[in-house]
């Protein structure tokens, strides 16, 4: 963050992943996971004696596959509040805890984490608010919709849109799983935002 230069290589390596959409992250997935011609498979596996993983038909996988995927496509963009809050703490607080022997982890659990917790309570409250929202993007295209990785990939904004696709006369499943996401979405912020007045209302966000 100090070198201008570096930081501008550094956010746009980390920004570029999100810009691009799912459909090519399924590609780049299946380059890596394919049975014939995946790279996990025939330059790792085969190689090192393991017997080849098809993948795509292995649901006990896609957990952590998954959760690498999303992390590798939206963390980096996630992070931009975050950053933005520790570029805007005043560079003193860090100049003394130095004089004073503190290392890098007490200065970010001393200082660090305390100065911007608002910004996190903030953000896990409003986050929470969208705890049975997943992104219909990730589950739909990188699994490949697989009937085999039907039991892991499935997700209510699959559904709601499988049931859509039926027709009129399955509207309503789609309607009401769509508001039952929604009042457990805004009984979630209530219920977090609740709980962080209790503990300390400056931090509340209303």
């Amino acid at each position: 963050m100090t070198s201008r230069k570096l930081a501008k290589i550094y956010h746009s390596c980390m920004i570029l992943p999100y810009f691009l959409s799912w459909i090519v992250f399924s590609y780049v997935v299946f380059a890596f996971l394919g049975m014939e011609n995946g790279f996990i498979n025939n330059s790792i596996l085969i190689p090192l004696g393991f017997d080849e993983i098809s993948f795509y038909t292995e649901p006990k996988y896609w957990p952590i596959i998954l959760f690498i995927v999303n992390t590798i496509k939206h963390a980096a963009y996630g992070s931009i509040l975050y950053l933005s809050a520790i570029v805007g703490l005043d560079p003193e607080y860090f100049e003394l805890a130095r004089i004073y022997g503190a290392n890098k982890w007490q200065q970010i659990t001393r200082i660090t984490i305390p100065l911007i917790s608002n910004v996190i309570i903030i953000l896990i409250v409003l986050n929470l608010g969208n705890i049975l929202t997943a992104d219909f993007g990730l589950f739909y295209n990188i699994p490949l919709r697989s009937n085999y990785l039907r039991e892991t990939t499935q997700i209510i904004d699959i559904y709601i849109y499988e049931v859509f696709q039926n027709g009129a006369a399955e509207l309503g499943k789609s309607t009401a799983a769509g508001l039952f996401k929604s009042v457990f979405g805004m009984i979630m912020v209530l219920s977090t935002n609740y709980v962080v007045r209790k503990i300390d209302p400056e931090k509340a966000l209303f």
